[in-house]
């Protein structure tokens, strides 16, 4: 088990890069019920003009409980704080679970869409639950596929309920209004969720537990630490629309003084506090480097070269221009690569994970 954070932090960071999560529709992997990967069966999840959709109007009926999920699949997250804004809208597809009425959630540290089984239900995960103003039940509650957790950040036994109720909170109307949520996740310490900005519920100690999945292809270990994972969307017979959906990353350097440091952070990765370049920290300062999949984007002004290395040091690409700059690093498989970005005011390095 990860430990507490020793100091407090916001759900939002003020001083933090957003990484867009609906940016580009290939960053996502598609699994529905019964169909192969990325088998958009009856068109049902769609991105048009940033807003990222599940789309029921293809469907006569749900016989059979084809639910649906949409993974983020650039990269795991296990610390972070994710925030949405959620929207339920048009007719619920008949033939649905009596539960499923204006219901959808985000799966937290959920498995890979490519491991999941050709029937399985639902991915082993921490489901926050969205549900709009006709469910009777408060919304970003937690219910458990394949997992389970603490009511206390020590001691105690671990709790088998599959749903928890959340604090209950007004919701915005069907079809108008877009509710604002956000979750705080810590790895396997501590999970907050958060609607409007107002805490509504806490649990602790994730682990895997066996129950609720089914048709699933890789094990579940009782008690084993659920402590990262993907964030997964779901589709369970609601048609549902997401007009914003960013993480921010809360690993990285936490070493006061280094140029990499950043107050918001609570896990210290020692490596993305290596310095390079003679003038490094003026560089850092003139440009900023952000990442979202294979996108690395320049934020600043001037001239700027942006250059990809693999591990070995060979050069993968480059392209320069004026800044905000945006390129699409030609990457073809996954592992870690480093990025440099030559200024006027010097030159610095930055280091990406690509899944």
């Amino acid at each position: 088990m990860a430990a507490l954070p020793h100091k407090s932090h916001s759900q939002t960071p003020a001083d933090t890069t957003w990484i867009n999560l609906i940016q580009n529709f290939s960053d996502w992997d598609l699994k529905i019920r019964y169909q192969t990967l990325n088998t958009n069966w009856n068109n049902t999840f769609q991105m048009v003009g940033g807003v990222l959709t599940v789309d029921y109007t293809g469907y006569t009926n749900f016989t059979g409980e084809p639910f649906g999920h949409a993974c983020y699949k650039v990269r795991p997250f296990a610390y972070y704080v994710l925030k949405s804004e959620y929207q339920v809208w048009g007719t619920q597809v008949t033939g649905g679970p009596s539960w499923a009425l204006q219901n959808n959630g985000f799966m937290l540290h959920s498995q890979s869409m490519a491991s999941m089984g050709l029937n399985q239900d639902f991915p082993m995960s921490l489901e926050a639950q969205l549900l709009g103003p006709g469910n009777g039940t408060s919304t970003m509650n937690l219910c458990t596929p394949g997992s389970a957790f603490y009511n206390a950040p020590t001691g105690g036994t671990v709790n088998l309920n599959h749903c928890i109720n959340a604090v209950s909170t007004p919701r915005a109307a069907v079809n108008t209004g877009w509710q604002p949520v956000s979750a705080v996740v810590l790895g396997d310490s501590v999970i907050r969720h958060y609607v409007n900005s107002q805490l509504v519920l806490s649990y602790y100690r994730t682990v895997q537990y066996q129950g609720n999945v089914t048709g699933n292809t890789i094990a579940i270990t009782n008690n084993a630490p659920l402590n990262q994972g993907y964030i997964t969307i779901q589709a369970e017979s609601a048609p549902y629309r997401f007009r914003m959906m960013q993480v921010a990353n809360l690993v990285g350097c936490m070493t006061v003084g280094n140029a990499n440091y950043k107050s918001y952070l609570v896990k210290h990765d020692p490596n993305a506090c290596a310095i390079t370049g003679i003038h490094e920290v003026e560089a850092r300062a003139s440009m900023r480097l952000t990442f979202a999949g294979r996108r690395v984007v320049a934020q600043g002004t001037g001239k700027v070269k942006l250059e990809a290395f693999g591990m070995d040091g060979k050069s993968i690409g480059s392209r320069e221009g004026l800044a905000p700059l945006s390129w699409d690093m030609p990457v073809q498989t996954a592992g870690i690569y480093m990025v440099k970005a030559v200024t006027e005011r010097g030159s610095f390095q930055e280091r990406t994970a690509q899944f």
